[in-house]
């Protein structure tokens, strides 16, 4: 199965569609669609917090809530903060798509 790139129109394999769908959950504030405010996450309001303890245990529950809600096609086993400055967040997402493991990088943007 593939996708199509948002930005260019070009096919996409399906774990980098896959990365690009969470990027888009995970990077739409929560109430900002208007026919689905529950659409989205609550890490747009945690990225610009300062990394520490409190904040990863909420960046991982935004990450697992939000994913498990809006990406039926991936169940997730584990979340990590790759890289965390300033407006911008890469995660390392592990999970299983149809039974098969998949790792995935996603990228965050405010």
């Amino acid at each position: 199965m593939t996708g199509m790139a948002r930005d260019t129109g070009t096919r996409l394999g399906f774990n980098t569609h896959l990365a690009q769908s969470i990027a888009d959950i995970l990077g739409t504030p929560k109430g900002t669609r208007v026919m689905r405010r529950a659409y989205g996450s609550d890490i747009p309001d945690l990225i610009d917090a300062p990394i520490n303890g409190e904040t990863v245990v909420d960046l991982y529950q935004a990450v697992a809530e939000s994913v498990g809600q809006w990406e039926p096609r991936l169940t997730l086993t584990r979340v990590q903060v790759l890289d965390a400055a300033p407006g911008h967040l890469t995660l390392a997402l592990d999970g299983d798509v149809t039974g098969r493991p998949t790792s995935l990088s996603v990228e965050v943007a405010a």
